[in-house]
């Protein structure tokens, strides 16, 4: 048990440095604890794509990291175009989740 060399004492120091640079990101809240995140469901309420879009929040809640509020709103207009648009120009701030509605497209030849 002699003294510790140089390269011993480097390795401890770079060890400290990096445990100290470390530390503040180990300790951070969730960034979703205490917000709302909100699934906003092109179409009005009623119907399976309502059910599909309640049936995604228990797991939302419990797997999103700091158990946020979860919430649904409705924006009814233009089968769901409405609701892109807003999307669109929405602030991409990671609370806002989109439920288009499937529309189904006419053939040229059907009435």
């Amino acid at each position: 048990m002699g003294f510790p060399t140089k390269a011993n004492l480097s390795s401890i120091l770079l060890i400290a440095i990096a445990l100290l640079i470390a530390y503040p990101a180990l300790s951070q809240t969730p960034y979703y604890a205490g917000k709302t995140i909100t699934i906003i469901r092109g179409g009005g309420s009623g119907g399976s794509g309502e059910f599909q879009s309640r049936a995604l929040m228990p797991y939302l809640k419990k797997y999103i990291p700091g158990n946020p509020n979860i919430m649904m709103e409705f924006m009814d207009g233009a089968s769901g175009r409405k609701a892109a648009n807003y999307f669109y120009t929405a602030k991409p701030d990671g609370l806002k989740i989109g439920s288009a509605g499937g529309s189904r497209r006419r053939s040229p030849g059907e009435k």
